[in-house]
């Protein structure tokens, strides 16, 4: 297999055009040919298999503010999940269906029993929770920001070395 070959394998994204393939950050145009290199066909693909075969930049996570979550997930409650992603799709490109179903979700044990509807869906903590407590922890980070501030090294060691 050749390496235009194995590039337009590995390349069939649509939005990808041929004039973006790359290997190792060089154009796919601008590839050796064995005609060209003086290498066989069998050396050129034995360098291509070492070299690394990357698609184009992978997209940014979609962000959404509390206000947005809470407009979406009050439109839910009225609306089935599907025509609710249907509706803010123009808005919202990255808008799945498991996000509103988790915002209706919040939205609905947030909302009193009253009718009383939230402006905005708080955003819960993430991540592991910290072992330290957390006057502890808030310490700790301060004094690693005011190093990293004042050009030091922080690292694991470094972090070891403040609690002990």
């Amino acid at each position: 297999m050749s390496v235009r070959n194995l590039l337009g394998y590995y390349m069939r994204d649509k939005d990808v055009g041929a004039e973006s393939l790359t290997v190792a950050n060089i154009p796919v145009h601008s590839l050796p040919t064995p005609s060209t290199s003086g290498l066989s066909q069998s050396q050129l693909d034995s360098v291509a298999d070492c070299l690394s075969i990357s698609k184009a930049k992978t997209k940014k996570r979609a962000t959404y503010t509390p206000k947005e979550k809470a407009t979406i997930a009050r439109y839910a409650t009225s609306n089935r999940i599907v025509d609710t992603v249907t509706h803010f799709k123009p808005q919202f490109a990255h808008l799945t269906e498991n996000s509103v179903r988790r915002w209706k979700r919040e939205y609905s044990k947030i909302s009193g029993a009253d009718g009383s509807a939230p402006e905005a869906l708080l955003v819960g903590k993430r991540g592991r929770p910290t072992s330290l407590p957390a006057e502890l922890d808030a310490d700790l980070r301060r004094l690693l920001v005011t190093m990293r501030e004042a050009g030091g090294v922080v690292n694991s060691t470094t972090i070891r070395g403040c609690l002990m």
